[in-house]
């Protein structure tokens, strides 16, 4: 590259690109050229399945096992005829 003549031309506008080019340059190569999305949810879990599994685990918090338990059956059967479509 130039850091040769990054030295000598330390006060010149030319510097600045001397320094700041392979700086970008490592920079790009560190980042990904996509981005994903940080949590994304399946398609299989609907507004009802979310509701009736915010409910269980509410029901799981406050120590009521047995309702627990039996929402889960439900939500596992219609979380898996969902995924299977």
């Amino acid at each position: 590259m130039c850091y040769i003549n990054c030295v000598a031309l330390s006060f010149h506008p030319h510097f600045y690109s001397c320094i700041f080019h392979p700086l970008h340059y490592r920079a790009d190569l560190s980042t990904p050229a996509f981005s994903t999305p940080a949590f994304s949810v399946p398609l299989y879990v609907t507004p009802s399945v979310k509701a009736m599994l915010r409910r269980k685990n509410r029901l799981m918090r406050v120590g009521r096992v047995n309702e627990a338990d039996a929402l889960a059956t439900p939500v596992n059967k219609i979380i898996v005829w969902n995924s299977s479509k």
